[in-house]
């Protein structure tokens, strides 16, 4: 089975024109949106809050409309010397605006008709999956699932590396992988934090704690 970096890597080789991620967490997006495109690629973001940021920096271009982020970043006659990605947080209201998916849809037309030297992809992410049916038909989906143990285990390790744990044993660890399953990556790395808030180290009994707040989390 593809992992979620796999699926969104192939879903961009293929060419899928529209491709909505579904998740939370923002940042973590932004990591698997970083591991799947190419350096080449040029990314241009679009928040909701902000208007055009810069991908990286998050630094803010001007304050615009989604409108006028797409004319001109998109449907201009220029500017696709790159592969271009258009990453757009928080629209989601925005995409019940006819004028906005009107947009949209010639972008993808554009694609579509593999019309030269013209290669963008739009990545919606949101916390909520909310399709507009005008567009459906365009859209893939990609969910962002739990870690897999392995991936469990390199968060541990890091958390430990960066917070220069040297004395945490691997049988602890592999305790944890137990504890820690069915949590997405930042659940974990919020409860190593408070295990390590807590002590300043982590150590067996802090299972206890790392319990309490998986069931807390489950809880809600």
């Amino acid at each position: 089975m593809k992992n979620t970096k796999e699926n969104l890597t192939a879903y961009i080789d293929a060419g899928y024109p529209i491709i909505y991620i579904n998740h939370f967490n923002f940042k973590e997006v932004d990591d698997l949106i970083k591991e799947s495109v190419t350096k080449e690629a040029e990314i241009r973001e679009y928040s909701n809050s902000y208007g055009h940021i810069d991908f990286e920096s998050k630094k803010p271009y001007g304050k615009m409309t989604l409108a006028e982020f797409l004319d001109e970043t998109a449907l201009s006659e220029d500017g696709y010397e790159k592969e271009i990605f258009l990453v757009l947080k928080g629209v989601d209201s925005e995409l019940k605006n006819p004028e906005i998916l009107s947009r949209i849809r010639r972008i993808v037309e554009k694609m579509l008709y593999d019309e030269e030297g013209y290669s963008v992809t739009i990545l919606i992410v949101s916390s909520e999956l909310s399709i507009p049916r005008e567009i459906e038909n365009f859209v893939s989906v990609i969910e962002i699932g739990v870690p897999e143990q392995n991936e469990i285990h390199s968060l541990i390790k890091e958390f430990c590396i960066v917070n220069e744990l040297n004395d945490v044993e691997e049988e602890l660890i592999n305790e944890l992988l137990v504890d820690f399953r069915g949590l997405s990556k930042y659940q974990i790395e919020q409860i190593l934090r408070l295990a390590y808030v807590d002590g300043g180290t982590l150590k067996s009994e802090h299972r206890e704690l790392i319990l309490q707040e998986k069931e807390q989390v489950i809880k809600k």
